[in-house]
């Protein structure tokens, strides 16, 4: 059976074929070739809209006419000529919309001063194991990345305001030394919340390697 090739006749070449005049910019060709296509398409758009205001047979006709000879390329040689044109309705468009995925990303427990003390001593309840064990690290910085890396519940401003009363706490009782240590691990964990506060967007934790990186490269260096 002999292959009929005639529909390919109408078949346009895209804006990109290596068709150009050797002495016109292919990018400006290109923009010529596109705006001329845009324009012929317009004026078929308007002659049909005419015509098929008109109705009659020959009206009906010509469209057809029209439409047998458009030229085909890029732009509408995949449309569904039967694909309908009706407008979503909201119902069905709001369904299309990506729904917005939940931020999983942890943030520093922040309060305001005025509204600090809500739900301070439900977190002391909850986590004073935790937060007793992390202020009994002395000066091992590696166990300390590690314990809030794991317990990043101390990413919280009610754990760096308990640290400091206890501070505080220690000093007036004359512990000298405990309040040094725990003043130490407050001070570290008070830099890794100011750390990730400073980075809108970015996971909390992703500010407590870098701290303890830079602290140990500039210890190194000393």
């Amino acid at each position: 059976m002999p292959i009929n090739y005639s529909k390919w006749d109408k078949l346009e070449l895209s804006d990109d074929e290596d068709n150009f005049h050797p002495n016109i910019d292919n990018n400006l060709m290109i923009r010529l070739q596109r705006e001329k296509r845009q324009q012929r398409e317009k004026e078929e758009a308007e002659k049909k809209k005419k015509l098929l205001e008109e109705g009659t047979p020959e009206a009906l006709a010509e469209v057809e006419k029209i439409e047998r000879m458009a030229k085909l390329h890029v732009g509408n040689i995949c449309t569904d000529k039967f694909s309908s044109k009706h407008e979503k309705t909201k119902a069905s468009a709001s369904a299309d919309e990506p729904k917005p995925q939940a931020d999983t990303k942890l943030k520093v427990a922040a309060s305001e001063p005025e509204t600090f003390t809500e739900g301070y001593e439900e977190f002391l309840a909850a986590n004073q194991a935790i937060l007793t064990e992390y202020s009994e690290i002395d000066h091992e910085d590696d166990r300390s990345e590690q314990y809030i890396l794991e317990h990043t519940q101390l990413l919280s401003e009610h754990a760096t305001g308990y640290y400091l009363l206890h501070c505080i706490n220690l000093q007036a009782a004359g512990k000298t030394r405990s309040m040094r240590k725990v003043a130490r691990q407050y001070l570290l964990l008070t830099y890794v919340c100011d750390l990730a506060k400073s980075m809108p967007g970015r996971d909390a934790r992703d500010a407590i390697k870098p701290l303890f990186k830079k602290m140990n490269t500039s210890a190194e260096s000393r």
